[in-house]
């Protein structure tokens, strides 16, 4: 089974008479970068082949951060 893939995305709204469309940002949780849209289908896109997100990290944790 394939892992799942989580999403952060913020839509970002347009003033007052402007056209209908989304216009926002995505990220992979864990992938260093944004991709911003500007459309339904741009955010369609961007779901469909998203970045990939890092590895975790292999280093080992401090006491701190358990």
């Amino acid at each position: 089974m394939d892992r799942p893939e989580y999403f952060i995305v913020r839509v970002y709204r347009r003033a007052p008479g402007a056209t209908p469309e989304l216009e926002g940002v995505v990220e992979v949780v864990g992938a260093p970068q944004q991709r911003a849209f500007a459309s339904s289908d741009g955010l369609w896109a961007i779901l469909r082949d998203p970045p990939l997100a890092q590895p975790p990290s292999s280093a080992p944790r401090s006491a701190d951060d358990r």
